[in-house]
């Protein structure tokens, strides 16, 4: 576990996972040729200067600032992804509106003739925070020929200003997918032996809970970030608009802090059942904490996913915690 754990860090630390093929500028700076950038729907809402694209609030209409890009001839499309970037502040923060849909910064797939084969978002824009910083790899279907990069109101009460922006045609290095295919492998075996041994040394019991904890965990892993905005936040929203009582924002704190939570009750569930494990207490805590470095690690493969030390440090105080709490309830049990 340990080595496959470096060889995540290592992969993922190191520049080899795309190989550039055609970068799409803006001559002189962001955003270029202003004349190329577009106004659509209510226009006294957008705009468009030579240091931003912005989405103001000074009427009610949903409003569109968009450029469109063509892409060069490509042989085979499943070989190749497109890389979207921006830099996005939030200038003034509206009335509250429960109700209103964010913001967001988004690309339109289009084909020959313009019609839009797929609507993808960038970064929802909430409003939540001061400076976005979106990034987002894209797949790209076989018929698409251009894209258009667009800054959408939607019904959002908030304004909101593009001051940089970027665009790539990439491919997946053959280095990279190899050593990544060897690494889904590795941890692949690596969990289903740990279960395995879970299952012949525990309780039923203590295989469940602790099988549908670290699913917890690697399901965190797996979940970018703009799912937690466009996906998660909506469903905490619904239940909100249903339930009076239900708490928005403890709800969406508990999500943030999901790591915590699992790593605690993981250590705290296995910490209980120690001594009916064929394992050393500090054996288990090393492992515990090999668990928490390689879900960082893992997420140095995704986009639109960060890996942060705070977050490590998060995750083993979720540990620690819950090894000292196992320690105090059998302190109170003897008493």
């Amino acid at each position: 576990m340990v080595v496959v754990t470096l060889l995540t860090w290592t992969l993922g630390l190191l520049d080899i996972k795309y190989s550039l093929d055609s970068r799409f500028s803006f001559k002189d700076g962001f955003p270029g040729d202003t004349t190329l950038w577009h106004p659509a729907g209510d226009w006294a809402n957008v705009d468009i200067s030579d240091e931003a694209v912005s989405i103001l609030r000074n009427t009610e209409g949903r409003s569109y600032a968009k450029r469109r890009f063509i892409l060069p001839d490509i042989t085979d499309p499943a070989s190749k992804k497109l890389r979207i970037h921006g830099t996005l502040e939030t200038l003034d923060r509206g009335a509250d509106n429960g109700d209103e849909r964010g913001a967001a910064y988004m690309v339109w797939l289009e084909d020959d003739d313009g019609e839009v084969l797929k609507y993808l978002t960038i970064q929802e824009l909430t409003g939540s925070q001061d400076a976005y910083e979106a990034e987002r790899v894209i797949s790209l279907p076989d018929s698409v020929k251009a894209f258009t990069l667009v800054l959408n109101s939607r019904d959002s009460a908030d304004s909101f200003s593009l001051t940089d922006a970027s665009a790539e045609l990439i491919s997946t290095t053959l280095l990279y997918r190899i050593s990544s295919y060897f690494l889904v492998i590795c941890w692949i075996a690596i969990f289903l032996a740990s279960g395995k041994w879970l299952y012949q040394n525990a309780s039923r019991g203590l295989f469940v809970t602790g099988s549908l904890l670290v699913a917890g965990i690697v399901i965190g892993v797996m979940l970018p970030e703009n799912m937690t905005i466009g996906i998660v936040n909506p469903v905490f929203d619904a239940i909100a608009s249903r339930i009076p009582s239900f708490d928005l924002d403890a709800a969406q704190s508990t999500y943030k802090v999901g790591h915590f939570v699992f790593f605690f009750f993981i250590a705290l569930v296995l910490a209980l059942n120690v001594r009916s494990l064929p394992l050393k207490p500090s054996l288990l805590v090393v492992l515990l904490l090999l668990l928490a470095v390689a879900s960082e690690g893992m997420q140095l493969h995704l986009f639109n996913r960060t890996t942060r030390l705070s977050d490590l440090g998060i995750d083993t105080a979720g540990i620690m915690l819950g090894w000292l709490t196992a320690f105090l309830i059998g302190l109170v049990r003897k008493t």
